[in-house]
């Protein structure tokens, strides 16, 4: 047995008797241990009372017949498993006993109260009082308490009903993981004291994913708040189809599976699925020479060389020979009215006319018309010299004018889609390279529209000297001669002007002469003479043979 110590708190308050703190706190703490001590003990025993006891007695027999009682939470025999009640003889008809009962079976007389019955009758049936028996001698439903139905008993959103054992029927509880399940193969994990799986119940790292690749390239996504893969982290969704030609503000900044439609040729291989769909008459499509030799059919495809390569439509105005760069338009009224031509810009006409009387000598004008005066002329009808006035007329006095008729606009590129979304397998963006080259194909054959040779050979032409000729082609042109001078001064002069023919209003960009020649002289000279420029041979005292390199095209 455990003795606790007592502390001393001393007489009165204060008087320096007792324990100090920290001596009674060390008591205390003593005492506890002590106390523990003997719980511990008490519980070990009861503990092993409660094994021995269960050794006894079968559970089986707990409740049942022929067994042993059961106790309630109180710690008392159910009044279920006692016996009728006895009652000692001793307290038969004596006070504070029990009443006797007469031949009928009834509380004599002379042992009920005189007065008053034991309950009052106004208690009878009323709340507080006591409850009546119907005619089964069963006390009437209104006056009990809310009970479960027995027909609710086993039945669904009823109660459960209980097994001989006093538990649930296995069969009316819900799906469970069976206790066997637990931490073994092909079971459930068990959680550690932190409520989480123990690592070694869980796969190796190499059949995990990192934390660190988690909504990370080539990792995993993640998951935002509605439980769903945000919309960063999902593929583009491509619904615009191949073929399709929209504006892009920038030819430098063209987007992954487009390209300009400058005109140029690509290879059928590296845009298979848009060679596929012109082949299927999709788009509209001409032969290559007419492609070639008719500007107007420009917004069609072509087969290119007809084996390997696609030739895409020119609405840029970037082809050689090309009308210039085009607005779109529908295909209705007002339209070329067949896919892919190109229709010219016009303007509606505008016509007039005015009387002159004869002998008019001053002519007032406005807006768009002007006067100007000249001196004689007239017809041998009726010639004169006196001065007169032309009435003329130019749009350039009232409006913007140009070397074509367009609305207000702004310059960007003309872009067709050439493929859909490419799954990269590396670092390199397929989409963008494959874009990036169909430029580079534009702005390469672009480049050799532009110099002298490719495409071009030297022909003879038949030129007569002192007049003048145009580069009509798109490119540049060389110029060659071949001379033999015939006598002294033999004078070779050629060149070319950077506006119109016979040298009007024009400036001499290129000039050559070969003075102080002799008969028998050989000579030659060239000259590159840029697109739409006029040229021109003149000599003195010579034979000359002509040779030009146009392009092809011209014939």
């Amino acid at each position: 047995m455990q003795i606790l110590k007592p502390i001393k708190v001393g007489q009165a308050p204060n008087d320096q008797t007792g324990d100090t703190l920290r001596d009674a706190m060390v008591v205390v703490n003593e005492n506890f241990t002590k106390t523990r001590s003997g719980v511990d003990a008490v519980e070990v025993a009861v503990a092993a009372a409660q094994r021995r006891a269960d050794a006894a007695i079968p559970a089986a027999e707990k409740g049942a017949a022929g067994g042993v009682t059961p106790l309630d939470a109180a710690g008392k025999v159910p009044a279920a498993h006692l016996p009728e009640p006895a009652i000692p003889l001793a307290q038969k008809a004596a006070p504070g006993g029990v009443a006797p009962l007469d031949e009928g079976s009834r509380v004599p007389l002379d042992f009920l109260p005189v007065t008053e019955p034991a309950v009052p009758l106004a208690q009878k049936g009323q709340p507080g009082g006591v409850a009546t028996l119907a005619a089964d001698g069963k006390i009437a439903p209104v006056q009990l308490p809310d009970l479960i139905p027995s027909a609710e008993k086993a039945q669904p959103n009823g109660v459960a009903t209980l097994a001989a054992d006093g538990r649930i029927v296995a069969g009316q509880l819900p799906a469970l993981i069976p206790a066997a399940d637990k931490g073994r193969p092909g079971g459930v994990p068990t959680l550690d004291a932190e409520g989480r799986v123990p690592a070694a119940q869980l796969p190796a790292m190499q059949d995990a994913v990192p934390l660190a690749e988690k909504g990370q390239p080539g990792g995993v996504a993640t998951l935002a708040a509605d439980g769903r893969v945000p919309v960063t982290q999902l593929p583009p969704i491509d619904s615009i189809p191949l073929g399709f030609v929209t504006w892009w503000p920038s030819r430098t900044a063209i987007p992954a599976g487009w390209a300009p439609l400058d005109g140029q040729v690509i290879n059928r291989a590296t845009y298979p699925d848009m060679w596929v769909s012109v082949q299927a008459g999709n788009f509209p499509q001409v032969p290559e020479a007419t492609w070639q030799s008719d500007a107007s059919v420009r917004g069609s495809y072509t087969a290119g060389d007809g084996t390997t390569t696609l030739r895409l439509p020119d609405l840029n105005g970037k082809s050689p020979g090309a009308l210039g760069a085009v607005m779109l338009r529908g295909d209705g009224a007002l339209s070329a009215g067949i896919d892919g031509v190109i229709q010219r810009d016009a303007t509606q006409r505008v016509a007039g006319a005015i009387a002159l009387a004869y002998g008019v000598t001053q002519i007032d004008a406005s807006g768009a018309f002007f006067s100007q005066e000249g001196v004689g002329g007239g017809s041998t009808s009726y010639p004169y010299t006196n001065p007169y006035r032309w009435l003329k007329f130019d749009n350039a006095l009232q409006a913007r004018t140009a070397t074509e008729n367009r609305p207000l606009n702004a310059t960007g590129c003309w872009v067709v889609k050439l493929f859909g979304v490419i799954t990269n397998p590396g670092a390199v963006d397929a989409a963008q390279l494959a874009s990036d080259l169909a430029q580079a194909q534009s702005a390469l054959q672009q480049l050799k529209s532009q110099v002298f040779g490719i495409g071009q050979k030297l022909r003879q032409r038949t030129t007569v000297l002192r007049t003048w000729y145009q580069n009509t082609t798109d490119r540049p042109i060389m110029v060659g001669s071949r001379l033999i001078g015939t006598g002294a001064g033999t004078i070779l002069v050629v060149g070319y002007l950077n506006n119109v023919a016979d040298g009007t209003d024009a400036v001499t960009c290129h000039y050559e002469t070969i003075p102080g020649g002799y008969a028998g002289m050989r000579c030659g000279f060239t000259m590159q003479v840029p697109p739409g420029l006029w040229w021109v041979v003149d000599g003195l005292n010579m034979d000359c043979l002509l040779y030009t390199s146009p392009s092809p095209r011209d014939s």
